[in-house]
């Protein structure tokens, strides 16, 4: 694994998002709800890793990407980790829907054991990245080890 090698078809990246749906998401920022802003967020970075990945009219797995929801449980949104090229042959990513509380701790353990599973086969790939989107009221942990 290296920090310098960029993402190809031949050595993915590796991107773990953990979307917090607790029940604070439900407030208004600017007008919209919490949880909208970042839905919207997401949508625009899947969409620029889709037009990063695509050459002519081929859409190449230059990326893989797992989405963790959190609330009082975690919930894999996409099932297991999955290439860009299937994300956009879905066309869009589940709705996004606030639950109760916001447990953190529970999303980063379960984006760990994804890392643990991932990185023997990431040593000629990208450093994996996980971008954690949220308000930042938490109810849960603390998420430090």
């Amino acid at each position: 694994m290296n920090y310098t090698i960029q993402a190809s078809q031949r050595t993915p990246a590796l991107i773990i998002y953990l979307i917090d749906i607790s029940a604070s998401m439900n407030m208004l920022m600017d007008g919209k709800r919490r949880i909208d802003v970042v839905y919207e967020a997401l949508s625009l970075a899947i969409r620029q890793m889709v037009y990063r990945s695509t050459k002519g009219n081929r859409l190449t797995p230059r990326y893989r990407i797992a989405i963790l929801a959190y609330s009082d449980d975690v919930y894999d949104l996409l099932n297991g980790i999955k290439g860009i090229d299937e994300i956009a042959a879905v066309g869009s990513l589940p709705d996004l829907t606030p639950k109760r509380f916001s447990d953190s701790a529970k999303a980063f353990q379960q984006a760990e054991k994804i890392l643990q599973a991932e990185l023997p086969r990431m040593q000629d790939c990208p450093a994996p990245l996980v971008c954690h989107m949220t308000d930042g009221v938490t109810t849960g942990e603390d998420p430090e080890p």
